[in-house]
């Protein structure tokens, strides 16, 4: 497969990730309203946990696994960051 092929493939991929993201922000969105209104504290460290056990589980490619926890980790952090944002 040529350079080119792979790329075409790659932004492919990116497009799917970014309308699942939206999706995902979509809920957090969501679960940020339900924070404010049930007066919980945005991080739920226990949640967090479980989800990265969750997501490691489902992860076939030992190689891939410490990058695609750290990736998760960011979008947990950058999801608490909206959250903080949405309920000043």
């Amino acid at each position: 497969m040529s350079l080119e092929n792979i790329r075409k493939e790659i932004d492919h991929i990116d497009a799917q990730i970014t309308q699942l993201l939206e999706e995902r922000m979509d809920c957090i969105h969501q679960v940020a309203n339900y924070k404010n209104q049930h007066q919980h504290p945005v991080l739920d460290q226990k949640r967090e946990d479980d989800l990265l056990t969750h997501i490691h589980s489902h992860i076939t490619n030992e190689e891939y696994q410490a990058t695609i926890l750290s990736i998760y980790r960011d979008i947990l952090k950058h999801s608490r960051d909206y959250q903080t944002k949405k309920l000043q």
